[in-house]
């Protein structure tokens, strides 16, 4: 599920996974490269009226292989708080508290998917570029499960869509 063999040298498979980051989100992204691949933070806040959240998804991407094959394994996690308002003082005056949440790998194989199918996209292997909505489809099809909200979110993720491969 975490894991993909791609017939492709690592700095172009690696480009490819920045890429998809990138595309996600890119100007939220903070990247940290190393010889075996780079980790990726995004911090991130949904604001509604009364209540929000606030966390970071957190990428590693590691590559191995050969001149003419990688294999990319992905790890993603997220931590995230709950800020809500609450009653300070006797006047009734508000404020917000926080409630902190450990972070957690994500759950399921649909963000994987979906992260792989648009890697093969943009590295060729691949005709159409997978959108939210079909990996949406996907799970409410039942035909895979887990949340993909670190590059669907609505709130906060842009997800362009490329003009072609690179």
């Amino acid at each position: 599920m975490s894991s993909r063999v791609f017939p492709r040298s690592k700095e172009q498979t690696l480009d490819a996974a920045q890429k998809v980051l990138l595309l996600s989100d890119g100007d939220d992204y903070q990247f940290q490269h190393s010889a075996a691949g780079f980790s990726a933070q995004r911090p991130w806040i949904v604001y509604l009226v009364l209540a929000a959240a606030v966390g970071t998804d957190f990428w590693a991407v590691r590559a191995s292989g050969s001149a003419d094959e990688t294999r990319i394994e992905l790890e993603v996690g997220a931590s995230a708080q709950a800020v809500t308002p609450m009653a300070t003082t006797s006047q009734g005056t508000w404020t917000a508290g926080s409630l902190p949440a450990n972070a957690s790998l994500v759950q399921g194989p649909a963000l994987y998917e979906l992260f792989f199918a648009r890697m093969e996209y943009l590295l060729g292997l691949r005709a159409d570029w997978p959108s939210c909505d079909w990996s949406n489809g996907r799970v409410k099809t039942g035909a895979t499960w887990g949340t993909n909200e670190a590059l669907c979110n609505s709130f906060n993720v842009k997800d362009k869509t490329p003009s072609g491969p690179l």
